[in-house]
């Protein structure tokens, strides 16, 4: 075998289809399907089951796509040291998660680690996933770190409360809006205009479901201003008084700390803790990972502004 028809090999078992991995390989379909059948003569077993209209792997390919991806990442780091020296070799650690969390609550880690890694000798990677899928990547090795909502059973991996996402109702930072009483309060929620952070179905859900009930504000009696799916433009417009919103508190570290706008918590709204997720075994083999999980679980705290008031 060679690393060519591994690389065949396993470009069909990630898209399912000989075609979409020819084009992906810029090789020809005939081609791919050359270095599949020479693979199986060689190794005496069938990798790919071709019975049906779904390219599928068997249980001996799947066995074997683990053992190509680790022998094509060799030759991809053995290329690399060969050709760059090991002076020269930079170190990539991938962060995964959800877009709305890699978008507000990673600015400062950042900012942090690239003032103490000045050689550039190690880089972070952070890239956004679909937080269903964050733990599995983690355990595939495609990332160092995950932060996701769903905790995984997986006993490879650790889950490391991260932080608690919180729906609190955002308002203008003006007077008449702090240190409200019972009263004052429930009138805001029945008589101010909102900006509602419009994810459709969703949205409408978190009301019905918890806003309705725990608050009594039907979303039939309230008055919106504006519908809108784009968090920063519900934050601008309630910087500007242009309304009242309930929205995440992973959103509102920078404005509320700048003074842009003010924050109440609501009882039982909505909360939902995020993990951070690793393989443990790895990190503690590597003193530079286990400095990055430290900071990341030093960062994800602080990234939560604390409120105190609830109503």
């Amino acid at each position: 075998m060679n690393f060519e028809q591994m690389k065949s090999f396993v470009s069909i078992a990630k898209t399912g289809s000989f075609s979409v991995s020819a084009r992906e390989r810029y090789i020809s379909q005939p081609t791919i399907s050359n270095h599949l059948k020479m693979l199986e003569d060689e190794m005496g077993v069938q990798l790919i089951s071709r019975s049906s209209k779904k390219v599928e792997l068997t249980e001996k390919g799947t066995v074997f796509l683990e053992y190509a991806k680790r022998m094509i990442l060799l030759e991809e780091e053995c290329e690399y040291k060969v050709k760059h020296g090991a002076e020269n070799e930079k170190t990539v650690i991938d962060i995964v998660a959800p877009g709305l969390q890699t978008d507000c609550q990673f600015t400062e880690f950042m900012i942090r680690y690239a003032e103490q890694n000045r050689d550039h000798k190690i880089v972070c990677r952070l890239v956004d996933r679909e937080d269903e899928r964050i733990a599995e990547i983690v355990k595939e090795g495609k990332a160092d770190f995950g932060i996701s909502s769903y905790k995984t059973n997986n006993p490879e991996l650790t889950c490391d409360l991260a932080f608690v996402e919180e729906i609190l109702l955002i308002t203008p930072n003006i007077s008449s809006y702090k240190n409200m009483s019972r009263a004052e309060f429930q009138d805001c929620l029945l008589h101010d205009r909102y900006i509602r952070f419009d994810f459709g179905e969703g949205s409408d859900y978190l009301w019905t479901d918890s806003i309705s009930k725990t608050l009594g504000v039907s979303l039939h009696r309230i008055r919106t201003a504006a519908r809108c799916a784009n968090y920063r433009i519900v934050l601008r417009m309630v910087e500007r008084n242009l309304g009242i919103a309930f929205i995440s508190n992973t959103v509102i570290a920078e404005p509320l700390r700048q003074g842009r706008i003010h924050a109440i918590r609501c009882r039982d709204i909505l909360q939902k803790p995020f993990y951070l997720i690793y393989d443990p075994k790895k990190i503690e083999a590597s003193e530079k990972l286990s400095r990055i999980r430290d900071m990341l679980r030093d960062e994800l705290e602080h990234s939560i502004p604390q409120l105190e008031q609830i109503y």
